[in-house]
């Protein structure tokens, strides 16, 4: 546990921190770019935060983990706010990989062909998810402080 929550923690402040970076700040600074600089400035971004954000997501699951079946026992000893923070998690990992799957691969392709109205788009798209992903991300890293306190 010494060295895990640690891990646990850094990971989650990198992936979070790094969402709330893009989207707060990167994202007003970048809008004073020519359209297509701005475009392809967040071609270049993302390909370099996504793999990462992946990265630290799997440190994430699992250290974890390793903190529930090791201290807690499994996930029936687990204290409720753990139940809740892993819940979010879950549903933020699923916005990353949809994230991945869908508006990423075409956003690259429409950057690619120069097509600035379908980047557009799908950078609109990548957006969104990102700064659902940051709400959630604070979410539970406000339960994760919290939460020890607020259960009963």
């Amino acid at each position: 546990m010494t060295v895990v929550l640690p891990l646990h923690l850094l990971a989650v402040i990198l992936w979070v921190g790094g969402m709330a970076f893009a989207h707060l700040i990167l994202r007003p600074a970048a809008d004073a770019l020519d359209p297509l600089d701005r475009l392809r400035l967040w071609r270049r971004v993302l390909a370099r935060f996504l793999p990462f954000a992946g990265a630290m997501i799997l440190l994430v699951l699992a250290s974890g983990y390793w903190m529930v079946l090791g201290p807690w026992g499994g996930l029936r000893g687990a204290p409720p706010y753990l139940h809740l923070m892993q819940a979010v998690g879950w549903v933020m990992i699923g916005v990353h990989v949809y994230l991945v799957i869908v508006p990423w691969p075409r956003f690259r392709e429409a950057v690619a062909e120069l097509d600035s109205a379908e980047a557009a788009r799908q950078l609109a798209a990548v957006r969104r998810l990102l700064g659902a992903n940051t709400a959630l991300g604070l979410l539970n890293s406000a339960v994760g402080a919290g939460g020890r306190f607020l259960a009963v």
